[in-house]
């Protein structure tokens, strides 16, 4: 316990080593205005607050719709209320509960608590290149050493696991391997790698002692569900799921992620982290989550026909 109170301790501490994001300079352009299209959107379809309405109750789902009309403008728990963590632990297996479910303003504020309470500049950290710059770059805000293992077109952006096995062999000042971050489905590409693969990364991961930490906020959008991956958090006891409303639900509005993991003793250590940053989310969020979720087949429905459709352009 000394020596784990040790290195949150550390970690706490660690300077956070910023970089300039990538996207700053096209988004002056996009938010300007004055596009006719704007084909560099990363979300699903938005719906209307309204159209939230008329789904719920349309399904009978008063409850939910007075539940927001009345609700109260007060702090919302740590990690977000129950009720909200209840309906995100439907999406898993039996293994992720409420408890193992912790909401975040959106999926970027996950990536950063999630790098911040396990890596430190004691630990290793493998990332893969190129791709969405927060999840090669919350390991580096955290002080980590970190290996970028390249992705190539010429294999069709799969991760060779033989690279991943000499990182861990060759991390840099005789680290430990402690983290290594994926995004399925794969951002920029629209890639996905076979269970197969998935399954030898984790086999690799728990050789070494390692947490996956895994962006899943494409996932659901699969044009065919069938090649859908297991979560990572329902596939392996050290696996962290990070997720988001915006891509798959369109909510980006809504601001609303989470991390779903096995191993509870993970919870108060990414809570403490949390609460130094965005310690809680507004609680109309959260109704509207619950409201999409309740949703969920039929919103997803909709936003696949569009992306259906868009294939035939």
């Amino acid at each position: 316990q000394d020596k784990l109170a040790g290195r949150q301790a550390f970690a706490y501490h660690t300077p956070m080593l910023l970089t300039e994001p990538w996207s700053k300079k096209h988004k002056q352009v996009t938010r300007s205005g004055g596009l006719p299209f704007n084909l560099s959107n990363s979300y699903a379809q938005p719906l209307s607050h309204a159209e939230l309405v008329k789904f719920s109750l349309e399904r009978g789902d008063q409850g939910i719709v007075e539940a927001y009309n009345g609700h109260m403008l007060n702090y919302t728990p740590n990690g977000g209320s129950e009720d909200l963590r209840k309906e995100i632990a439907k999406l898993y297996g039996p293994n992720i509960g409420a408890d193992n479910i912790i909401v975040f303003a959106g999926g970027q504020v996950a990536l950063q608590t999630a790098a911040l309470a396990l890596v430190d500049g004691s630990c290793h950290t493998i990332v893969f290149t190129p791709g969405y710059q927060s999840v090669q770059e919350a390991p580096v805000h955290a002080g980590s050493q970190v290996t970028r293992i390249p992705l190539k077109p010429s294999n069709k952006w799969q991760i060779d696991p033989q690279s991943v096995r000499d990182a861990i062999a060759n991390a840099p000042n005789q680290t430990k391997t402690r983290l290594m971050v994926i995004n399925e489905p794969y951002n920029p590409a629209g890639t996905l790698m076979s269970k197969g693969l998935q399954a030898e990364l984790k086999d690799i991961a728990e050789e070494h002692g390692a947490y996956i930490l895994s962006d899943e906020v494409y996932r659901f959008l699969e044009h065919d569900p069938q090649d859908r991956l297991p979560a990572m958090a329902d596939l392996y006891d050290k696996g962290i799921s990070v997720v988001a409303m915006s891509k798959p639900w369109g909510a980006c509005g809504v601001s609303i992620g989470w991390l779903a993991f096995q191993d509870v003793s993970l919870r108060q250590r990414l809570l403490d982290v949390q609460y130094f940053g965005t310690a809680c989310v507004g609680r109309a969020s959260e109704i509207q989550a619950i409201m999409i979720l309740r949703a969920s087949d039929r919103i997803l429905e909709r936003n696949l026909s569009i992306i259906r459709r868009n294939l035939g352009l």
